[in-house]
């Protein structure tokens, strides 16, 4: 037996003995389960009390919309927030009770049959001594429509809503020329249900398009159409570059002597025989990391890696032939004596060419007529005949380059081309072709000659 100190105060314990009841120390504090004020209780279960009300409330509401009964006037909702201002407030269960029950008679209208077979429902206003009847019909039906919010899903193509927003963002000339690729490409066009995919056909051309026009990054174009990596909206654009470069390419055709002749422009008065005006174009890459593409593409007049083409232009403006990919190194001459152009030339055929391309050797020997500008080969001045043909082919060459430069407002031509698309830039470079001849004419219907 000892005895323990607890502060100021002594207890009594016997050692070796447990108590059987266990008791607090003395100079233990409650920290929990403290002795609620009866005051705090009754404000509790007053405002417990008044959102049962509401709930009957609200729960009566319901029910008298589902018996077609008229909808409350706007007292209802005066009287639901005075109900919640009074709770906020603190107030009395009494008060509480008192706005309840004091507009109850203008809450719940009083329903009743009319003779022709109607509902007719009454709400009156105390202060005012004003009836409003209403009666509803008994063929009367509420229709309601649910919508998710996964159906209010936009795609990128809604937001393009007239053809100069299209032109724009894709170079192609209207909706009906974009829907026309389309019906072409879905003949071939192979894929899975359109529930399991996240882009339809339509989608995946617009981004192709887009992707030509603006240059825009993969991982952008990832979050314009909702694709699921910058990854696969590459794979995306590839697959889909080669199948509308197999569907549209058609509309790059060599046209017949005959339908050049109906469609000369007045530039070209003086050069009725041209049957095509040749010209390169040189198209930017990054540089290669293996050396032997270094030196194939490698341009000593662009001094960096480029990709050549050369095309065929119309007088007219359009373009009718496209060469294979060439490098940067390869003469403009050897790129046509390779071409496949030979075979489409005829003879007593007028061929004109821009920059530098020396076949006068070829021209003779196959029976071409050779249109180029002239050289003054050691001469001081050009003799007057010749100054006037060099100017008259100057100014017949000039909407040619424009219609270069419709290809080059392509942004993916313009920019250096990355290393990983250079394996398809013969289908790239053939759908823009392809594309600008499906534009508005460069010449207007006035500027040509009536033949």
């Amino acid at each position: 037996m000892f005895i323990k100190n607890y502060g100021s105060k002594f207890c009594l314990c016997i050692s070796g003995v447990r108590n059987q009841r266990r008791k607090l120390k003395c100079d233990a504090i409650p920290s929990l389960h403290l002795p609620i004020i009866n005051k705090e209780r009754n404000e509790r279960n007053e405002k417990r009390h008044a959102r049962v009300e509401i709930r009957a409330l609200n729960a009566e509401t319901k029910q008298r919309y589902e018996n077609n009964v008229p909808e409350p006037m706007e007292k209802d909702i005066e009287i639901s927030e005075r109900v919640q201002s009074t709770i906020e407030a603190g107030e009395d269960f009494e008060m509480v009770q008192m706005v309840i029950e004091g507009n109850a008679a203008n809450i719940f209208p009083k329903v009743s049959m009319s003779e022709d077979g109607g509902v007719q429902a009454t709400i009156e206003n105390d202060s005012r001594d004003v009836g409003v009847q209403a009666t509803i019909e008994n063929d009367a039906r509420d229709v309601e429509v649910q919508v998710q919010n996964g159906e209010l899903v936009y795609k990128f193509t809604d937001f393009i809503k007239n053809d100069a927003q299209l032109s724009t963002m894709t170079g192609i000339e209207n909706f009906e020329i974009l829907t026309c690729i389309e019906n072409f490409t879905s003949v071939l066009y192979k894929s899975k249900s359109d529930l399991t995919v996240r882009m339809n056909l339509r989608d995946k051309i617009v981004m192709t398009f887009i992707k030509l026009k603006q240059n825009i990054s993969y991982s952008c174009l990832s979050i314009m159409f909702n694709c699921y990596t910058s990854k696969h909206c590459a794979t995306i654009f590839q697959e889909t570059i080669v199948l509308l470069c197999f569907c549209i390419k058609s509309a790059i055709s060599w046209p017949s002597r005959q339908e050049i002749s109906k469609n000369i422009p007045l530039c070209f008065s003086n050069f009725t025989d041209v049957r095509v005006v040749l010209d390169c174009i040189e198209i930017f890459i990054q540089s290669p990391s293996k050396l032997c593409c270094e030196l194939v593409t490698y341009s000593h007049y662009k001094s960096s890696n480029t990709v050549k083409f050369m095309i065929g232009v119309t007088p007219a403006g359009n373009i009718s032939y496209i060469s294979k990919p060439y490098g940067g190194c390869v003469s403009d001459k050897l790129i046509f004596e390779q071409s496949d152009i030979l075979n489409l030339l005829e003879p007593n055929d007028c061929i004109m060419v821009v920059g530098g391309f020396l076949i006068d050797e070829i021209g003779a020997l196959n029976k071409w007529k050779y249109r180029r500008l002239l050289f003054l080969k050691g001469k001081e001045e050009f003799e007057k005949s010749d100054a006037i043909l060099t100017a008259e082919i100057e100014k017949a060459q000039k909407h040619i380059e424009r219609s270069n430069r419709r290809i080059k407002n392509f942004k993916i031509l313009s920019d250096p081309l990355p290393c990983n698309l250079v394996p398809f830039i013969e289908e790239i470079f053939t759908l823009i072709c392809a594309t600008v001849n499906l534009s508005a004419p460069l010449i207007s219907n006035e500027k040509f000659l009536n033949t």
